[in-house]
């Protein structure tokens, strides 16, 4: 399962300016999953 949460502090309507899996920055906005983990948890901050 994949918990995905959503801020978008400036109003923007495109763009990743920041991306968390389980608290870890990721450069990029890809979510590569782990066969053995069965919960994410995906923070995406909006803008650019």
């Amino acid at each position: 399962m994949i918990h995905i949460e959503i801020q978008n502090p400036d109003h923007v309507e495109k763009g990743v300016r920041s991306m968390e899996i389980d608290g870890r920055r990721i450069s990029g906005n890809c979510i590569c999953p782990d066969k053995s983990k069965k919960e994410y948890h995906v923070k995406v901050v909006m803008g650019v």
